[in-house]
């Protein structure tokens, strides 16, 4: 016997309506120039522009930051934007700091990613007006993932000047903000209760550090239907449920997946209290009202949602 679509659609982000579970996006470069003494200083910082083409590389794949991209372009930048306006270096060379996660430890809670590439001198020699970011080594069309105009304290379009002798790291990054308010819903006759968890952990496996859309990291199951808080975790037991994720579709910057707990899994003699899943970008927990009865006769379906978008 199956227990199908107890839950459907349980992350599901309601972009005309309840925005909780809508993982919301900002980036930021920082410009830093390097002299052949040693001396550094921050030349430029200033937000950026996420593309169309990049949100959707985020429901395929997990290299959609490996390359900054340095160019002499004017054109404004724009979110059907597929590449620079005029490229002229890329680089994919870590400097200090490169591939970090931070997680902000009070509310607003964020997690975010740098990514910092060197630019060795001779490399990109002369002036400079327009960064991205993406995932060829050429900056070629349909690879990128932001694009901004170089830009002073005034937030006007600028340039910076660079000698032949001197370094250029540029930093990308990405924040996603974790949702501060529970869900609450009523489907197939059960009471749930969504909310983040671990909101203050940048781990791939239990926190909020990024993983793709491709597969569940990490599933937990427990008896209990009371929910920790934002920030921890209610204990719970990891299992390696079955799972099949849906073709991501583009311009839906969202990803669902069905998952299957087993006949010999998850088998509480007073039911499946909650389950906590991280997918891609979050980490949630979510409770059920009444608890879910399941035994060794019973396999248990839930559809999962979760979507992302600009700030």
């Amino acid at each position: 016997m199956k227990i199908r679509n107890i839950i459907n659609n349980m992350l599901q982000s309601y972009k005309g309506g309840n925005k909780n579970l809508h993982t919301n996006l900002e980036g930021r470069y920082t410009l830093t120039k390097i002299k052949p003494d040693g001396s550094s200083s921050i030349v430029a910082e200033f937000p950026n522009l996420i593309t169309n083409i990049g949100l959707d590389r985020m429901g395929t794949d997990i290299d959609f930051l490996n390359y900054i991209y340095l160019g002499t372009g004017s054109a404004t930048p724009n979110f059907t934007d597929t590449a620079m306006s005029v490229f002229k270096a890329a680089s994919n060379t870590a400097s200090v700091g490169d591939n970090v996660h931070i997680a902000a430890s009070v509310s607003p809670y964020y997690c975010q990613v740098n990514i910092v590439k060197r630019f060795a001198a001779g490399v990109a020699t002369g002036n400079l007006t327009e960064v991205g970011v993406g995932w060829s080594n050429t900056g070629e069309s349909n690879s990128i993932f932001s694009r901004a105009l170089i830009l002073d304290n005034g937030a006007n379009p600028t340039s910076i000047s660079l000698l032949d002798d001197e370094i250029l790291d540029v930093t990308y990054t990405l924040r996603w903000y974790i949702p501060l308010t529970d869900v609450n819903a009523t489907l197939s006759g059960y009471t749930t209760k969504i909310r983040a968890a671990n909101a203050t952990s940048t781990e791939y496996y239990n926190g909020w550090g990024f993983n793709p859309f491709s597969h569940i990291t990490t599933f937990r199951i427990s008896d209990t239907d009371v929910l920790a808080n934002i920030d921890s975790m209610e204990y719970s037991y990891e299992i390696s449920p079955i799972y099949t994720y849906t073709p991501y579709t583009a311009g839906s910057h969202s990803r669902t997946v069905n998952v299957t707990i087993p006949l010999d899994l998850g088998n509480y003699l007073g039911g499946v209290g909650s389950v906590a899943i991280k997918h891609g970008l979050g980490f949630y927990q979510v409770s059920f009202t009444p608890k879910i009865l399941k035994d060794d006769t019973k396999s248990l379906s839930l559809t999962f949602t979760s979507s992302w978008g600009r700030l």
